[in-house]
């Protein structure tokens, strides 16, 4: 029986650009109900070395880094000396990661930016040439919000109005993630890319936080799937989770809108049941079942194309060809229109 725990990754504080102590934003973790979040400062584990690393008060907090500066952001976990960043040729930090047995993810792949925020440059990667990497984010919250805030009108407004915002993930990025595990596992996270950066506008008459921590945390999170409870001890903890994020048994969802814990999909075979992210044979004939907290279009995307929708809680998908599978459950809107919740990690069939 696997049992479920929510993280928020890709976090800055007051190590980098933040405006948070990790103290802080353990404690906003908390009020969230997120079992473990994961830091990546930029440039430096300072946080590591100052022993913010542990436990604070029931949450996991894991301390990585962010590398990289106008482009090919990666994110690095689980390792315990600086990389130096080579924007050029990324290829350089990922074999440095590795060499530290540590994982790494590219942050966010595609982005749209906006004319309020750096001049509207895109902190795209462009170097998909490389290799050795863990996964992508195919998430983040920070990144498709920007995207709404064209001018400061219409940023205004889709901070206040939430649900007006498009919030699902760019196209380009799920397209991408799909050519790439039609090659080998390319593991998904998800997280906020939070900064709880403070904004004074229209003369000082709105003031305050442009999504505080905790909001954050109650948006897009990776939910990680481990084969029993988490344990006490907090460097098995760590590995454990590590562990299941590496393997991609994990998924990626908004909860603004709907709780999305309780999500599973799986292949049932007759050698037992194999997770996301596990390996199936087609000629053992697996069926992929899908359960849902809460109804709505639950699609199945095989090689990066759709290949069968159903409405509701329950839907199952009869294997017969190899390649990588996953789901996507949407939320309905009004004019029959619906938004992105849910995100699988793939089952791969071979």
């Amino acid at each position: 029986m696997f049992k479920e725990y929510v993280g928020n990754l890709h976090i800055h504080s007051k190590y980098s650009d933040g405006t948070a102590t990790v103290d802080e934003i353990a404690a906003a973790a908390r009020r969230a109900s997120l079992d473990f979040i994961g830091i990546n400062d930029h440039f430096n584990l300072k946080g590591l070395r100052e022993g913010k690393e542990g436990w604070h008060d029931g949450v996991a907090v894991f301390i990585g880094c962010e590398l990289n500066e106008q482009y090919n952001h990666y994110l690095a976990y689980d390792i315990t000396e600086e990389v130096a960043s080579d924007t050029t040729n990324p290829q350089n930090v990922i074999d440095a990661v590795r060499r530290q047995g540590g994982i790494g993810f590219i942050a966010h792949p595609f982005e749209t930016g906006s004319p309020l925020h750096d001049g509207g440059h895109a902190f795209v990667w462009n170097r998909w040439d490389v290799n050795g990497y863990d996964g992508i984010g195919i998430w983040n919250f920070s990144s498709v919000w920007k995207g709404n805030a064209r001018n400061l009108l219409s940023g205004l407004y889709h901070y206040y109005n939430i649900r007006a915002a498009n919030l699902d993930p760019l196209d380009e990025t799920l397209a991408k993630w799909d050519e790439l595990t039609q090659e080998r596992k390319v593991v998904a996270i998800g997280g906020s890319d939070n900064h709880g950066v403070k904004i004074k506008i229209l003369l000082g008459l709105i003031r305050g936080k442009l999504f505080d921590y905790e909001y954050a945390f109650r948006a897009v999170n990776t939910h990680v799937l481990l084969r029993g409870d988490l344990p006490g001890d907090f460097e098995t903890a760590k590995q454990s989770i590590y562990g299941a994020l590496k393997e991609g048994r994990c998924f990626v969802a908004c909860s603004l809108f709907a709780d999305p814990r309780g999500f599973r999909f799986e292949a049932e075979t007759a050698n037992g049941i194999v997770p996301m992210g596990g390996r199936v044979f087609v000629r053992d004939s697996p069926t992929l079942v899908v359960n849902s907290p809460a109804r709505g279009p639950i699609r199945f995307i095989h090689k990066g194309r759709l290949v069968r929708s159903q409405t509701g809680k329950e839907a199952i998908l009869k294997i017969d060809r190899p390649g990588a599978y996953r789901v996507e459950v949407r939320l309905p809107r009004a004019f029959g229109k619906s938004r992105a919740w849910i995100f699988s990690n793939p089952i791969y069939a071979e």
